[in-house]
């Protein structure tokens, strides 16, 4: 056996550079590379021996399912903004982005940030799911409908149309309250990427009418009975 300075054996056990060593044969021979498991219910105040940026620590379950919670499944719901009272273009051509409220109804994570300028945008590249849940108040009697798209930008002003994005709403003749879409698409994204729903009706109302995206707080003028909400969810589902 070669001599240490910082090594002493003596009658109560090993001493390493001044600390005792106080674990035993068998909880040492643990991480010898055995294969015996003991069947065991985890809880938060249990603890798992980990490297911490180089020092060896010993981290609660609890800390862990926190950090697993915080960033493996990240996802923000951003409603419709009611103060925006955002009005479906009638031109036919022109695509409307829908005015988000900037703050978000639920969210896991702090990769998300809603802007102003009605897009979400995210610090994380990787895999996305794109959800959008669309509810409009038609107080035309004639058949409509709204589309729906997802887009994408690097820089917040050249947009384009996701793959697989388009989601459709119709409002019919014999229920002209209203109408409710519901889709959802992947996309891929670069760090600080930004996502936006646009909405656009196939045909020209009459002048006495408007259309309106539905949210909570605002019902497009008509009665409050109005039900449904407006909501995109972003929710990264991989690197």
């Amino acid at each position: 056996m070669s001599q240490d300075a910082g090594a002493t054996v003596h009658a109560g056990g090993l001493n390493l550079g001044g600390t005792a060593v106080t674990s035993t044969a068998a909880e040492i021979n643990i991480i010898d590379g055995g294969t015996s498991a003991t069947s065991t219910t985890i809880a938060g105040a249990d603890r798992v021996v980990l490297n911490d940026n180089g020092t060896m620590k010993q981290v609660a379950f609890s800390d862990i399912k926190t950090y697993i919670s915080s960033n493996t499944y990240p996802f923000v719901l951003a409603e419709l903004d009611a103060q925006q009272n955002t009005q479906v273009d009638q031109s036919l051509v022109s695509e409307s982005p829908i005015g988000l409220n900037t703050t978000e109804l639920v969210k896991i994570g702090s990769i998300f940030t809603i802007n102003a300028s009605d897009y979400i945008q995210t610090s994380e590249a990787g895999y996305y799911e794109v959800s959008v849940n669309g509810t409009w108040f038609k107080s035309d009697n004639s058949q409509k409908y709204l589309m729906f798209q997802v887009q994408k930008s690097s820089d917040g002003s050249s947009w384009s149309d996701v793959p697989g994005g388009k989601f459709i709403a119709i409002g019919t003749n014999s229920n002209h309250n209203y109408a409710t879409a519901f889709g959802t698409t992947a996309v891929q994204l670069s760090a600080d990427d930004m996502i936006r729903v646009t909405v656009v009706q196939n045909s020209v109302t009459n002048n006495d009418y408007t259309f309106y995206l539905v949210s909570t707080g605002y019902d497009g003028g008509s009665s409050s009975s109005n039900p449904g909400d407006t909501t995109i969810m972003m929710k990264k589902i991989g690197e």
